[in-house]
C-alpha cells in the first residue's frame, strides 16, 4: 500500500523509492492504536430488521413493551428511520401493522425531532391536496394520519392551509350546533372535536373560527352550555396581537355580537373581555379593552 501510495497515486513520475522497515512499523503502530486495540462494535442492526414483526404479527403487551424500550434506546437517526417505517405503517392500512404501529408511534413522536414530526404533517397536506396519492389498502389514510396527530397533540405540525381547512370545517359544525333549539348538547360534542385541535389555528381561519368560540362562549337568553369551558384553552394561549383581534372580533363581528344585546350573553362577554384585557400591557391596547366593554354594556 505504502508503495503504490508513494509511486502511483500522486502527481510525481513513477519512481523505485523502496519501502523500508520505519515505513512499515509506522503504519503497524497506527493501525493497533486506531483498530486492534479498539473493542468490537455492537452488532449493526436494521430498523426494519428489529421491527419485522411489527408487518406480520399481531403483536402482545410484552412485545409491545419490547418495541417501547427498543425505540427509546435509539440515537437520533434510529429514531428517525423507526418513525418513518412506523408511519409507513399506520398510513398503508394493513392489518396487523396498523394496530401495531398505532401503539409505537407514539412513543417514536415524543422521542423525534421537529423536522420528524412536520414530515407526518406534510404527509396529511400531501394527500388532501392530492388524494391520488393515497397508496393505503382501504383509502383511508388522510383519517389515520389526522387521528395520529390528534392523538400525539400534533395538528400544529399541518401546513397552514390544510389545517385552516380543519379548524373551518369544526367551526361550522360548531356554528350549526348553536344555531339548533335546544342545541347544547351538540354545541358540546362540536366543541370537543374544536378542543381536541388544540388552539392552533392559522391566521388565515382566525376571524372565521374565533367569531363561533365567542359565540358559544357568551350563549343566549337562556344560558350557555359547557361547550365555551371546554374552549378556555383557546383564549388563555392568545399572544398580544390575538387578544387584540379577538376583542376587534367582539367589537365588530356581526354574528360574535348578535346575542349581546341580552342580559346574559353580555355578562359573559363582558367579563371575558375583562379577562382578555388583563393579558394587555401597553396604555392604548388597555384603552381598545376598555372601549369594547363599554361599547357591550351599551348594547
Amino acid at each position: 500500500m505504502i508503495n503504490w501510495t508513494r509511486n502511483h497515486a500522486s502527481p510525481a513520475h513513477d519512481s523505485d523509492s523502496p519501502v523500508g522497515p520505519d515505513d512499515v512499523v509506522a503504519l503497524a503502530m497506527l493501525l493497533q492504536a486506531n483498530l486492534f486495540a479498539l473493542p468490537m462494535p455492537d452488532p449493526g442492526h436494521s430498523i426494519e430488521g428489529l421491527f419485522e414483526p411489527v408487518k406480520t404479527k399481531v403483536l402482545d403487551a410484552a412485545q409491545i413493551d419490547i418495541l417501547i424500550d427498543q425505540i427509546k434506546a435509539f440515537g437520533q437517526s434510529d429514531v428517525r428511520n423507526a418513525f418513518g417505517f412506523l408511519l409507513d405503517m399506520l398510513t398503508a392500512g394493513i392489518q396487523p401493522s396498523v394496530q401495531n404501529a398505532a401503539k409505537l408511534l407514539p412513543v417514536a413522536w415524543e422521542r423525534a425531532s421537529e423536522d420528524v414530526k412536520r414530515s407526518a404533517g406534510l404527509r396529511y397536506h400531501t394527500v388532501r391536496l392530492d388524494p391520488t396519492s393515497d397508496t393505503s389498502h382501504d383509502q383511508a389514510m388522510d383519517a389515520r394520519l389526522l387521528d395520529f396527530l390528534v392523538h400525539v397533540n400534533g395538528v400544529n405540525y399541518i401546513p397552514d392551509a390544510t389545517r385552516a381547512q380543519l379548524y373551518r370545517h369544526a367551526a361550522r359544525l360548531l356554528a350549526q350546533a348553536k344555531d339548533q333549539s335546544y342545541g347544547w348538547a351538540a354545541e358540546e360534542t362540536a366543541a370537543q372535536t374544536l378542543a381536541q385541535f388544540g388552539p392552533y389555528v392559522p391566521n388565515i381561519a382566525f376571524d372565521e373560527v374565533y367569531q363561533e368560540i365567542v359565540t358559544v362562549h357568551c350563549g343566549n337568553y337562556w344560558g350557555h352550555s359547557g361547550a365555551g369551558a371546554l374552549l378556555d384553552g383557546y383564549f388563555s394561549t392568545l399572544n398580544t396581537d390575538q387578544v387584540r383581534r379577538v376583542i376587534a372580533i367582539m367589537m365588530t363581528n356581526e354574528r360574535a355580537r348578535s346575542e349581546l344585546f341580552q342580559t346574559k350573553p353580555k355578562v359573559r362577554a363582558v367579563a371575558l373581555l375583562d379577562s382578555l384585557k388583563s393579558k394587555l400591557t401597553i396604555a392604548a391596547h388597555l384603552a381598545e379593552a376598555d372601549a369594547a366593554i363599554a361599547a357591550i354594556k351599551a348594547l
